[in-house]
């Protein structure tokens, strides 16, 4: 009987390991369970509270306020979907939208026409040469006014 008692508490013995890693199985399940759904509440909690804050200009180009249409426009004109945007919005406003885009750059060149103008009856004049210089970028207009005046510095 005492033989047969030490087989049944080996056999108890090893079973309880087996049993161990059962329940560690168990738990680890549980555990991954739980960290996924803590994880997923975490990520749809965040993906509320950023959906909440779009930029105000994404409401006023959605409501077609012509003056954010024209700084959205002037803030994308270097990318490449720039023009299919103006298409876009000309649909609404007509040509007085690409205008209103171009505004200043229009009214760049206009300066700069009319300080060439000042420059040909007044080709010395280091205050239009300068002027000049600095709306073109153009080294030869900061040349000649060096050449005029030496002491003028970049």
């Amino acid at each position: 009987m005492k033989r047969l008692k030490k087989i049944l508490d080996k056999l108890n013995h090893l079973k309880k390991p087996t049993e161990n890693k059962i329940k560690r199985k168990f738990v680890n399940f549980y555990f991954l369970k739980y960290f996924t759904f803590l994880f997923l509440g975490i990520f749809l909690l965040a993906n509320i509270i950023f959906s909440q804050n779009f930029s105000e200009i994404f409401f006023r180009l959605v409501n077609f306020e012509k003056k954010s249409v024209v700084n959205f426009l002037e803030k994308i004109r270097q990318e490449k979907n720039f023009f299919s945007q103006l298409k876009y919005f000309e649909n609404f406003y007509g040509e007085e939208i690409k205008n209103q885009v171009f505004q200043k750059e229009n009214e760049k060149k206009q300066t700069i026409k009319k300080l060439e103008q000042i420059l040909e009856k007044n080709p010395k004049s280091i205050d239009v040469l300068y002027s000049l210089f600095l709306l073109t970028n153009d080294k030869k207009y900061f040349q000649q006014a060096k050449s005029i005046d030496p002491e003028i510095k970049e």
